[in-house]
């Protein structure tokens, strides 16, 4: 597959650069750290996006968007994992997504808010390990033209910011996903640890009436798929950073009056995190693509996450050795990008997970990565 870059998507890959840089960096990072509780949210930074159509490349433009693909999406999620940004972006973007392709036309005012950023949305699909998302505990019942959920999730981002959730449940044997308002009565939502500082909730349903149910098995796959693949997205904006940071710190500091970069044990650590790096890139441009052109992507979505996990591990090791005792330190910002390449190899499921269901599909006898 040829994955060169079109002109448009190096405009927004370079209109994506430009707003991150200018809207985030360590003070604006400290700054919302020190706000109290977990309203770590910045709002400015997203309403930002939204005016400049950023949030809503892939909608359609009857909904406000530009009707771009998956693909011109991705970039600016790696972008804003190259700053750690602290917005919602990957959650709320993959919503929109199974709203665009599973909602009705009612749901087209939703879909125009979340496109514009005059809203947000996160999914709530992890109830007690990432090996379960597409059989949920949590049920689904109908009653009349209604459905009522019931049940509890954990590691829902930015609850208490967003306007929606799309809440996987089981009903008559198989799965859904439904669309539930946040306002929507029955709703608990339950501060959790984040060692990334993102806000994290636990969300407990108790009869709560769902706005529309979007589908079966295949939206809460669709939706998971896309999830992966924009996670590992972020993985390569997140590493890109922790290497270059590396690079440049290893260039100027010196050991035994010589700069350490020149020691060929540090230069054989940096290349082979920039081959990790290399890799992800190509099997993450290769998922993404798949996803955009609406291919059957399971395998290479699954070889991604891998890849994301396996890599992230790696390459912030080897950062954080390289830098020596600064790499740990607060007022450093190499941490802060550690946490969170932790926070993408075990979300949805680390490289175990992915790695089993591989062995699966080879020992079934399936070789061919769609």
């Amino acid at each position: 597959m040829d994955f060169t870059p079109t002109e448009s998507q190096l405009e927004i890959r370079q209109l994506s650069e430009k707003i991150f840089r200018e809207n985030v960096d360590t003070d604006r990072h400290r700054e919302l750290e020190a706000i109290e509780g977990d309203d770590k949210y910045d709002a400015r930074l997203w309403r930002t996006l939204g005016d400049v159509g950023l949030l809503g490349l892939p909608v359609k433009p009857d909904c406000g968007g530009m009707g771009m693909s998956f693909s011109e999406l991705c970039i600016v999620i790696e972008e804003a994992g190259k700053v750690l940004a602290p917005i919602p972006l990957v959650v709320s973007s993959i919503c929109t997504l199974a709203l665009q392709k599973y909602g009705d036309a009612a749901l087209q005012p939703v879909l125009a808010s979340l496109a514009t950023g005059q809203c947000c949305a996160s999914p709530a699909l992890i109830e007690w390990s990432p090996h379960q998302l597409e059989t949920p505990t949590t049920q689904a019942q109908q009653i009349g033209d209604e459905w009522q959920l019931e049940g509890r999730k954990i590691n829902v981002s930015y609850a208490d910011n967003v306007d929606y959730f799309l809440v996987s449940a089981s009903c008559e044997h198989q799965a859904g996903l439904f669309l539930v308002n946040a306002q929507q009565d029955g709703l608990e939502c339950e501060p959790l640890h984040s060692n990334t500082g993102e806000p994290l909730y636990a969300l407990t349903l108790k009869n709560v009436k769902a706005a529309q149910k979007l589908g079966d098995a295949e939206a809460l796959r669709y939706l998971v798929q896309h999830y992966t693949a924009a996670l590992c997205s972020y993985q390569v904006g997140c590493l890109d950073s922790m290497l270059s940071m590396t690079s440049a710190y290893v260039a100027e500091r010196e050991q035994f009056g010589v700069k350490v970069g020149t020691f060929q044990a540090v230069g054989h650590r940096a290349a082979n995190c920039f081959i990790d790096l290399s890799c992800l890139r190509l099997v993450t441009q290769q998922a993404v693509s798949l996803l955009s052109e609406q291919r059957n992507a399971d395998i290479a979505v699954r070889i991604a996450k891998c890849w994301a996990a396996d890599a992230g591990h790696r390459v912030s090791y080897a950062s954080q050795h390289l830098h020596g005792g600064i790499g740990a330190d607060r007022d450093y910002g190499l941490w802060r990008y550690a946490t969170h390449s932790k926070m993408v190899e075990l979300t949805l499921g680390g490289a175990a997970m992915h790695l089993q269901a591989l062995g699966q599909h080879l020992a079934d006898g399936n070789i061919n990565i769609e």
